[in-house]
C-alpha cells in the first residue's frame, strides 16, 4: 500500500518513471520507501524461511529464490536509482524480479487444490506484467507494481496453502 501511494501521488503522465526513479528524486520519499520496503521484505522473509520452506519438499529452492529476491531488494534500497548508482540499482532490480518470479514458480509443485490454481494464475499474471514492462514504457510503473503485488500474493497463497 505504501509503494502504491508513492506511485500514485508522484506519477507524472508526461514523464513516466519507475517506482525507483520516483523515490530517488526526493530524500523524504526515499526514506519512506526504504523503511516500507525493508519492513515488508523482512516480514516476507520470516514467512518464507520459517513458515513456507520448512513445510514442503521445495523449501531449499524457495529459500534460494527468496534470498536472491531479498538481497536484490536490500541492495536496491542502499543504492538508489540515480547518478552513478543507476546501473547497479537496475541490476539489483533485475535480480529481485528474477527471484520473485522463480519463487512463484517454485511454489507451484508444492501446492494443491485451489491454492495450486491460484499460484498458476499468479505466475501467468506475473509473466504478463513482466513482459509488459519491456514493451509498454508509458505504463511501466503499473506493470512494475502489478508484478510486485502479485509476487507478494503468491507468498500469501503459499503460506495459506502449506499450513
Amino acid at each position: 500500500i505504501g509503494h502504491g501511494y508513492i506511485a500514485v501521488s508522484r506519477h507524472d503522465r508526461q514523464n513516466p518513471k519507475s517506482l525507483s526513479e520516483l523515490v530517488a528524486a526526493e530524500s523524504k520519499v526515499l526514506r519512506q520507501f526504504r523503511w516500507t520496503a525493508f519492513i515488508n521484505s523482512t516480514l516476507l522473509a520470516v514467512t518464507v524461511y520459517l513458515f513456507i520452506a520448512p513445510r514442503n519438499n521445495f523449501g531449499l529452492e524457495q529459500s534460494l529464490a527468496w534470498s536472491l529476491e531479498y538481497l536484490g531488494g536490500i541492495l536496491m534500497l542502499i543504492f538508489p536509482a540515480r547518478d552513478k548508482y543507476l546501473a547497479f540499482h537496475e541490476w539489483c532490480a533485475l535480480a529481485m524480479a528474477v527471484g520473485m518470479y522463480t519463487l512463484a514458480i517454485f511454489f507451484i509443485p508444492a501446492l494443491e487444490g485451489p491454492y495450486l490454481f491460484l499460484a498458476i494464475g499468479c505466475v501467468f499474471a506475473m509473466t504478463v506484467f513482466g513482459i509488459a514492462t519491456f514493451f509498454n514504457k508509458k505504463h511501466y510503473i503499473v506493470h512494475e507494481l502489478g508484478f510486485i503485488f502479485v509476487s507478494h500474493i503468491t507468498i500469501c497463497i503459499a503460506a495459506l496453502g502449506l499450513r
